[in-house]
């Protein structure tokens, strides 16, 4: 594999752009750079009538704008055509309206995800030994049980990411078939897809990943290597490559590359979110 970062983060946020159609209503998540271009990519090159919401700005957009470290929260806000102090208020529609329900779409970026599509953003490590605390699940529990439409990501895949069995379940996967989730209670919500830097994996009848598609210039020993769980790969195909179009579109919505952010070391993010703010200060 020869692919540069970048064209490893483009294609990744293309991939996702792709699943938001003129019905979605994206719930865009906090610090997460990467779905936030996906979103407003999506609404520039082939979705005009998606809609998105932010937790911190407290509305719902229609409205495309170019990103920009300092402006996210607050042009969502600027072109809201609904707004609420309790932003929790506009996501419970995803869940007490079965008419309106297939719209909502959530991105995650789980810490570890297993076969069976449980995400862990809580601790790393075993019982008793080092372990590593992440942020905790916040709402993505609910949301995972109750979202009709759910798409993972993963911007650096490897076996740490993708184990046999999650370390800590902070929100639950397929829970098995279709029929087994409901015996739960769960009438809807469960993860679709998951979207990696080297392939896209979808969920067989059972719940289990299955190898979807691999990326130009990625071969399927490439993704056993780098996950540690096995897999169905007898149906896997290649992802389509972007477009000239999307491309462009692309570059429209994020001139300062803040997609990558999520891709980077730490010592090389900070050098690109000092040089997008300086920049950005420039233009005043």
């Amino acid at each position: 594999m020869t692919r540069s970062l970048r064209e490893r983060g483009d294609l990744l946020t293309i991939l996702l752009g792709r699943e938001v159609d003129n019905d979605s209503v994206v719930v865009m998540g906090t610090g997460t750079p990467l779905t936030a271009v996906a979103t407003l990519f999506a609404l520039r090159n082939h979705a005009a009538g998606a809609a998105y919401t932010t937790p911190l700005a407290g509305g719902m957009s229609v409205v495309p704008h170019a990103l920009s470290l300092g402006s996210l929260e607050r042009a969502a806000y600027e072109h809201a055509v609904m707004r609420s102090t309790q932003i929790i208020d506009l996501w419970e529609m995803a869940t007490i309206n079965p008419k309106v329900a297939a719209r909502w779409l959530q991105f995650f970026r789980p810490a570890q995800m297993d076969q069976m599509g449980n995400m862990n953003n809580s601790i790393i490590g075993p019982p008793g030994g080092r372990r590593v605390r992440l942020p905790g699940s916040v709402g993505i529990g609910d949301m995972a049980a109750f979202y009709p439409r759910l798409f993972a990501y993963v911007t650096r895949h490897n076996p740490r990411a993708f184990p046999q069995h999650v370390d800590f379940v902070s929100a639950p996967g397929t829970l098995g078939t279709v029929e087994q989730r409901r015996a739960r209670g769960l009438r809807w919500g469960r993860p679709l897809r998951v979207f990696t830097d080297l392939c896209v994996f979808e969920f067989d009848d059972q719940g289990r990943m299955a190898l979807a598609t691999v990326h130009p210039g990625v071969e399927i020993e490439d993704v056993v290597a780098a996950t540690g769980f096995t897999f169905d790969s007898s149906s896997a195909t290649v992802t389509a490559a972007a477009t000239a179009s999307e491309q462009a579109a692309l570059e429209e919505i994020d001139p300062h590359g803040l997609r990558l952010l999520e891709l980077l070391p730490a010592r090389e993010r900070r050098q690109v979110i000092t040089d997008a703010l300086e920049r950005e200060r420039a233009r005043g």
